[in-house]
């Protein structure tokens, strides 16, 4: 328990899709819909909320612009908990690099 895996890398470090539960699926065939946009999306699944994989989560924040969490039923339990990592991680602070996007869903 407490480790996650990448389902597929990307290639520019645009996009992170981190997903829990049923949402890998979808996150894998969104990624194939964005690459007819250009936009090479890495997916990531967590397979655990607690304990969140923060080897796993900081990779995502480093190498990627923009950190989109996908998650069951409503929205708060999963993205909260990498929120608060991220917070407590700097990874919003801009200090040294541009500041993380991330956004829920």
């Amino acid at each position: 328990p407490g480790k996650g895996r990448i389902a597929r890398e990307g290639r520019d470090g645009s996009l992170a899709l981190f997903s829990i539960g049923g949402r890998l699926r979808e996150c894998l065939k969104a990624a194939e819909q964005l690459e007819q946009f250009g936009i090479s999306a890495t997916v990531a699944d967590a397979r655990w909320v607690k304990p969140l994989d923060i080897k796993l989560l900081r990779w995502l924040a480093n190498e990627h612009r923009v950190v989109i969490t996908l998650e069951e039923n409503s929205i708060g339990g999963f993205s909260a908990q990498v929120h608060q990592a991220l917070l407590e991680d700097g990874a919003f602070d801009g200090i040294g690099k541009e500041p993380l996007i991330l956004r829920s869903m």
